[in-house]
């Protein structure tokens, strides 16, 4: 009985486990990058409150679907394109290949170190002539020296649109350089989402600043404007697994679809969603043959079962007899089979999917799957499904034996010593 459980409940963690390296082959061929999910939307006008919305509208979904598989998340947000003169040629504005855009990166000063004589910017204005907004900014080091800039150098940022403000005026208050090691993820982010397209013919200066300044002084100054705000959700990979791949795809495309509904200009980027949906392509078609396979292995513990139950049904004949003897009647003989079968078959259901997943986690150790996981165990995760079939293997049992019990407990005392001085020939499942 222990044995026909531990097959049964071995069949579906072995075909899990299966499963689980399958998965991880999958992933493993995806950079972690592109496993983590982008979210952009672009939306208008750049205030406050209509920053706050959208914010509530996408952390809500994240929170809610898929917060329990992030490591952390970045924000941040960036304008369209402005022309880039220095200040005071603002007339000229789109006359040469030089371009800016404002964005804002909360997490930048962890990443960074800004360079001797320079500062982090202020989130407030600074005072300007005009009704001209002016603020300070930060710059990159690789920018500063392609453009010939310096900390305390005055530029303009003169927009491609008209109906607002001329030009927003801006002073660099700092330049940084890239802390070593990089963080790719952190500029993986910056590159993909938070830099503005203007194309490699073009000189392009990014101006970091405040979130605070991005929204109460760029934003306020130029109502027309769209910004793009984006989410980098950074995943961890760890978390997924076989058994919970379907809803991780399944809360993926729930937020995805929710988000593309509240919110215009929207996109949910990442190759996470396509490879769970290929890999559960690939499982379906591989669920027929498991489930075949499942069958034989059921036929094959009946067969078994049932072939041992009549041999130790039939070495205890002398005892069914003596029972009868005393007595003792066909129920009653068939009630003591049935505690003994239950009892046995109860400690097997329970006992058998450890035993199994003990088993099956050693198999890992063993040269056909050293290479794919590394010589560590076999994942295994004890699931109900393992109990169930466990228990469908310890109920079969249970019938299995009851089956001859029932048969040899109608032999009359005069049949049973009549098959000891003449014993018969064998059962059909014991003869071959």
């Amino acid at each position: 009985l222990l044995l026909a459980s531990t097959i049964m409940a071995g069949t579906v963690l072995y075909f899990d486990s299966l499963k689980q390296l399958a998965l991880k082959h999958t992933l493993s061929g995806i950079s972690s990058s592109d496993l983590n999910i982008l979210i952009e939307t672009k939306i208008g006008p750049t205030t406050a409150d209509v920053h706050a919305e959208v914010a509530g509208i996408v952390e809500d979904e994240i929170n809610s679907r898929i917060n329990w598989i992030l490591r952390s998340v970045l924000r941040g947000g960036r304008t369209p394109t402005f022309y880039l003169t220095s200040s005071g040629n603002e007339h000229n504005a789109g006359q040469d290949n030089a371009r800016t855009y404002f964005t804002f990166l909360p997490e930048l000063n962890k990443h960074v170190t800004i360079l001797s004589g320079g500062g982090y910017p202020s989130p407030n204005a600074l005072r300007s002539s005009a009704g001209v907004p002016k603020l300070e900014v930060l710059i990159p080091e690789d920018s500063a020296i392609h453009l010939d800039l310096e900390v305390g150098d005055n530029l303009s940022a003169v927009p491609v649109w008209s109906g607002d403000v001329p030009f927003v005026s801006v002073v660099v208050s700092g330049i940084f350089r890239k802390n070593k090691p990089l963080d790719n993820e952190f500029w993986d982010f910056e590159e993909r989402s938070l830099r503005s397209v203007s194309g490699s013919d073009f000189r392009s200066l990014p101006l970091f600043v405040p979130r605070e300044s991005f929204i109460n002084i760029v934003g306020v100054s130029l109502p027309k404007m769209e910004s793009t705000y984006a989410w980098f959700l950074k995943v961890d990979v760890g978390q997924i697994d076989n058994w919970n791949s379907s809803m991780i795809l399944s809360d993926m495309y729930v937020m995805n679809q929710a988000l593309a509904g509240k919110l215009s200009n929207y996109s949910q980027i990442s190759e996470l969603d396509n490879a769970l949906r290929e890999y559960d392509k690939r499982i379906f078609f591989s669920r027929v043959s498991m489930f075949v396979v499942l069958i034989l292995i059921v036929i094959v513990v009946l067969y078994y079962i049932t072939t041992l139950s009549s041999l130790v049904i039939e070495s205890r004949s002398s005892e069914i007899s003596l029972l009868r003897s005393r007595g003792s009647d066909k129920t009653q003989t068939l009630t003591a089979f049935a505690v003994e079968g239950a009892t046995i078959a109860l400690i097997a259901v329970i006992g058998a999917p450890v035993l199994a997943a003990i088993s099956i986690g050693g198999l890992g150790f063993t040269a056909p799957f050293s290479g794919l996981t590394g010589g560590t165990s076999l994942s295994v995760n004890v699931t109900g499904s393992a109990y169930i079939l466990s228990a469908v293997g310890g109920i079969l049992s249970f019938v299995a034996i009851m089956i001859p019990a029932f048969q040899a407990s109608k032999v009359q005392i005069s049949e049973q010593r009549r098959r000891v001085a003449r014993p018969s020939t064998l059962h059909v499942l014991q003869r071959y």
